[in-house]
């Protein structure tokens, strides 16, 4: 009897310590640290080395410009605000960087050509001399000035001319506009660039004006790709301004791309 008493108190007595260590170690990791520093690692997700190429920009206006109404049925306007660039090379990446500010309260649209193709940027046709608003989406205002990103060398949306419309009834085009820089540029050649911005009047530079526009590109690998603006006061043709800034050669290969 004594000794079933003696191991009844002797039980108790361990459950009791084991209690009492139980309780002790919970304080001990409840307060693990408790107001001391903790550091946190610099980085917790993984950042990739960016591989992509730096994209090499040259600025293509001089100043400011508000195109004149008649931009592309005078010569001497069309003269006076196109972009003439010689190119030279081969390019994996080529885009026009165009900005812009709007005084009017109309809706402003921004036609756009490369050498022989052109139309209002991001827009479609709803008849010969209207454009569909519920189908174009580049829309200018005050509050909305021009900001575009235009890739030369991926399909963009021009809306189609008025003969393009009369004799397809196309309201709209998807085209490439470096297809359009012909000869190829990796001998020499010229592509001559309007950007203009008109109102929902239908007139050239009714209050839309140009402040700036760039052209930024990549060189493919090996190729030493280069840009010049060429100021075509100075010149008479396109191969005047190659032959100046790329050489004979590059004149020669433009010239005989036309005559052959």
């Amino acid at each position: 009897m004594k000794e079933k008493a003696l191991e009844s108190i002797l039980v108790l007595f361990i459950g009791l310590v084991a209690v009492v260590i139980a309780a002790f170690l919970v304080s001990k990791i409840g307060n693990f640290n408790k107001g001391e520093k903790a550091i946190v690692p610099d980085v917790e997700t993984f950042i990739a080395t960016s591989t992509e190429p730096e994209l090499t920009r040259i600025n293509l206006i001089k100043e400011p410009y508000s195109p004149l109404a008649d931009i592309y049925s005078n010569p001497a306007s069309y003269k006076k605000y196109a972009i003439t660039l010689a190119l030279k090379g081969e390019f994996t990446t080529s885009e026009l960087i165009v900005k812009g500010i709007v005084k009017n309260s109309l809706q402003n649209f921004l036609s756009i050509s490369v050498n022989s193709i052109g139309g209002t940027f991001g827009a479609s046709r709803k008849s010969a001399d209207t454009l569909d608003l519920q189908n174009t989406t580049a829309v200018f205002d005050k509050e909305h000035p021009i900001n575009l990103t235009i890739n030369l060398k991926g399909p963009v949306k021009l809306s189609t001319t008025k003969n393009e419309f009369l004799s397809t009834a196309q309201p709209s085009k998807s085209v490439v506009l470096w297809d359009y820089i012909k000869p190829p540029p990796n001998k020499g050649t010229v592509a001559r660039i309007v950007i203009a911005p008109y109102s929902e009047r239908g007139i050239y530079g009714d209050g839309g004006t140009i402040t700036d526009v760039e052209f930024a590109y990549v060189c493919e690998e090996g190729s030493d790709c280069k840009v010049e603006v060429c100021e075509m006061e100075n010149y008479t043709y396109g191969s005047e301004c190659l032959r100046e800034v790329f050489g004979a050669d590059a004149a020669k290969a433009y010239s005989d791309y036309f005559t052959r």
